[in-house]
């Protein structure tokens, strides 16, 4: 996050608005697609960032694409951030807002990687688990790492819990040497 003090400002402003109206998910929801549009179509990203292209004419293109799809609220405040020449901040503003929601709703977003599909008992007892010790919702992603040759590594916020083989071995190697 290039400009986090300037994106944390912006999102510190659109969240209390957002709130007021029980629109938190909603905006996050919008925010995230606009996001995802951004990154899936680089011209789209391209014009709506560059500072040869007209304020106007990026308004003009943002409401053509997404005046159908998106809330007002975030309509609105896509316009503000263009006003402002502020384009370049929409994923930071993004990533900023999650963090006002999650810690506002008491949820966690965390990530499980594995050298294979876990079946959904494993999934319901890792939830389970990590909902416990964080006294937090956590929101799990799962990925699928071949090169692990067995157990898991699950990354909440600062937090890795680490019980691959892997690192079972090194561990075993230090233990073994010293």
């Amino acid at each position: 996050m290039k400009y986090l003090k300037t994106a944390s400002r912006y999102a510190k402003a659109i969240y209390p608005v957002a709130k007021e109206n029980n629109a938190e998910e909603l905006l996050l929801n919008d925010m995230t697609f606009v996001i995802a549009t951004l990154e899936q179509c680089r011209d789209l990203r391209l014009a709506v960032e560059s500072p040869i292209i007209s304020t106007s004419v990026k308004i003009r293109l943002v409401k053509e694409i997404y005046q159908e799809k998106v809330s007002e609220l975030t309509m609105k405040f896509l316009i503000l951030l263009i006003k402002k020449r502020r384009e370049r901040l929409i994923t930071d503003i993004c990533h900023c807002l999650k963090t006002y929601i999650y810690n506002d709703k008491y949820v966690e977003e965390g990530l499980v990687i594995t050298a294979h599909e876990l079946d959904q008992e494993s999934k319901k007892s890792i939830q389970t688990f990590l909902n416990s010790i964080h006294n937090k919702n956590v929101i799990i992603k799962y990925q699928i790492d071949k090169n692990l040759i067995g157990g898991l590594k699950i990354q909440l916020d600062t937090t890795v819990y680490d019980t691959t083989v892997q690192t079972q071995l090194v561990g075993l190697k230090k233990n073994l040497i010293s």
